[in-house]
């Protein structure tokens, strides 16, 4: 689980959301990227997603299961709050 904490410089909820939208670019990098799996096994055919780093957001995966990464950060920090569960899967 990944949930991002960025800073909302004070505002309200509604408003911190929509300012993180707003001022969040590609340019600012720090997106969490998901590959897919099911994607061909050729390194030229690495299919994935980028999830933006908006504050309140909450990603939940397998990251056992999923492979991922940080991107690095350009403008300003990306603050989040990671959780691995571990455990036996029990038949």
């Amino acid at each position: 689980a990944v949930y991002y904490l960025n800073n909302s410089g004070g505002l309200g909820d509604e408003q911190a959301q929509r300012a993180q939208e707003e001022c969040w670019t590609e340019d600012c990098g720090g997106c969490l990227r998901v590959y897919d799996n099911l994607a061909s096994a050729s390194a030229s055919a690495s299919s994935y997603s980028d999830v933006e780093p908006i504050a309140g957001r909450l990603v939940l995966f397998r990251s056992d299961l999923v492979e991922h990464e940080v991107l690095p950060c350009f403008v300003r920090p990306r603050i989040a709050v990671t959780v691995w569960l571990y455990g036996r899967i029990v038949k």
